[in-house]
């Protein structure tokens, strides 16, 4: 996914995790500290974009969606392929 560069005054560092995603004291004592997904929760932010960079973002997101779909379907073929593999081949040892 590429990263959109947006004029601001406040930088986080947004994952979609709440798993240890709040910045530290240190960083939160920096002039422009890099706040994390719970710190953006925690003050009640919201992105506002505009027309044209939420058109770039949602073609963004739909084009990694269509990739993510594929190596998804490839891996599961993959494994159905082992699976399948792995049953045949235990079949004949059976016999």
């Amino acid at each position: 996914m590429c990263n959109i560069i947006i004029n601001c005054c406040r930088k986080f560092d947004l994952k979609g995790s709440t798993v240890d995603r709040e910045a530290s004291d240190k960083e939160k004592e920096k002039d422009l500290p890099t706040l994390k997904d719970n710190d953006f929760v925690k003050e009640g932010m919201k992105i506002y974009i505009g027309d044209d960079a939420k058109e770039k973002l949602l073609e963004t997101l739909t084009a990694d969606v269509e990739v993510y779909c594929v190596l998804v379907s490839a891996i599961n073929q993959s494994v159905l392929c082992f699976i399948s593999g792995y049953k045949y081949i235990t079949l004949i040892d059976q016999l």
